[in-house]
């Protein structure tokens, strides 16, 4: 199935994350979301075997993109959302998604045009815990003046229009 034909694609920022990268495209794999999704990791400019974990990953519809010309997250994300679906979700390489969380996220841009989902702090990995700041910290159903990147769903169309 071809990229445009698919409703949704994930994106997720990879720079030297062996270390983890298998267990979060695991997670995707175990989504039940009902219909095909792509996922599409920016590869940052990874020295380590990140990439290739990621090549040799048996996922459908899982590519790895370029976007070393410049190091960053958000650089990563966007090359990875470029021409992607109508609508992206973004998570790191380092987060494990609960198994509901794309039907969840598309659910949720069903209404919106950009969504943010809550971080299960106690679960992070503790490098994570270490730099978190507490105002991540909400209790559910109170709104945060922000979404952080790596549990954030937006319309392509968005995306595009900010630029």
């Amino acid at each position: 199935m071809a990229a445009e034909d698919l409703e949704v694609a994930i994106v997720i920022p990879l720079f030297n994350g062996a270390e983890t990268i298998t267990e979060q495209l695991d997670a995707l794999a175990r989504q039940t979301f009902s219909r095909p999704f792509e996922v599409v990791v920016a590869d940052n400019g990874s020295t380590d075997a990140g990439p290739g974990l990621v090549r040799a990953h048996p996922m459908a519809n899982l590519r790895l993109v370029d976007a070393s010309q410049c190091r960053g997250q958000a650089h990563a994300r966007n090359v990875g959302a470029r021409g992607t679906s109508p609508l992206i979700l973004f998570t790191d390489q380092d987060d494990v998604v609960d198994e509901g969380w794309v039907a969840a996220m598309v659910n949720a841009l069903a209404n919106v045009d950009l969504a943010g989902g809550l971080c299960e702090i106690e679960s992070l990995n503790k490098s994570v815990q270490e730099w978190r700041p507490p105002v991540a910290r909400a209790d559910i159903g109170t709104p945060l003046p922000f979404t952080p990147g790596s549990n954030l769903g937006i319309r392509r169309t968005v995306l595009e229009t900010l630029g």
